[in-house]
């Protein structure tokens, strides 16, 4: 992609990270008007897509920020390039039919249960049913936290997070949201310290009407409300756990 950064976003401008929370960037403009809206063209293979997506602008320069990108997918061409095989040709032969097991993200369709056995294939380090996919090395790398200086999206993150989740205590309530992310499988605490140490940040609170991020929403949103919805009991598995360790 290319590596210019239109004005009125962070990067080349000088722009601060915190500026650029409320200055009008025109990329998102840019990509919907090349048909990257909530999906891609039609009949534009992977190729194409990422011929067309090296013609965009990025939206900061890279290493300063994270947000949401085509990133995997462009990865995706790379394996390509690489292997000589169309991505459905190399996932299937060389990831999906060896141990069975499906991811379940990017794209791909999968079964609760094959998700299963995609968290055991991580959590036998990278070996299932006598078939290795991954090097214990490249697991540890690939679960392993890679902002700059161990930096979370609450500090390195464009302000995505806090606006959905604003939204979600705003129309929703406290009592119908449940935490989940696929990204920390393998060591799930730091992305879970992040989340009980977020807070809303003030402008969206007093600017839009969000509810603040109590501890006590925290509680619900990481795990009552869950329990509630399979009708377990809080407090009751609240003292088990406690006794279990």
């Amino acid at each position: 992609m290319s590596g210019s950064t239109p004005p009125g976003c962070n990067g080349s401008t000088g722009t601060s990270p915190a500026m650029s929370t409320t200055v009008a960037c025109p990329v998102d403009a840019m990509y919907r008007a090349a048909g990257f809206d909530w999906g891609t063209p039609d009949g534009m293979d992977l190729a194409g897509r990422c011929e067309r997506w090296a013609g965009l602008p990025l939206l900061f320069q890279p290493g300063t920020e994270w947000n949401y990108s085509v990133a995997t997918d462009v990865l995706g061409r790379v394996v390509e390039v690489v292997s000589g095989q169309p991505l459905d040709r190399f996932f299937a032969e060389r990831i999906l039919e060896p141990p069975a097991c499906l991811s379940g993200g990017g794209g791909l369709v999968s079964t609760a249960a094959d998700y299963h056995r995609f968290t055991q294939l991580l959590l036998r380090g990278g070996e299932l049913d006598g078939v290795r996919l991954l090097s214990s090395r490249t697991l540890r790398y690939m679960t392993r936290n890679h902002l700059p200086g161990g930096a979370d999206l609450e500090a390195f993150g464009r302000p995505l997070f806090a606006e959905v989740l604003g939204k979600l205590l705003f129309w929703c309530g406290e009592d119908k949201i449940i935490y989940g992310s696929e990204a920390p499988i393998w060591q799930p605490q730091w992305a879970l310290e992040a989340f009980w140490n977020f807070q809303l940040p003030q402008d969206l609170v007093e600017g839009y009407g969000y509810p603040q991020l109590t501890e006590q929403a925290k509680r619900k949103i990481l795990g009552e409300n869950l329990l509630r919805l399979h009708g377990m009991d809080v407090e009751a598995t609240r003292a088990r756990l406690r006794g279990a360790t």
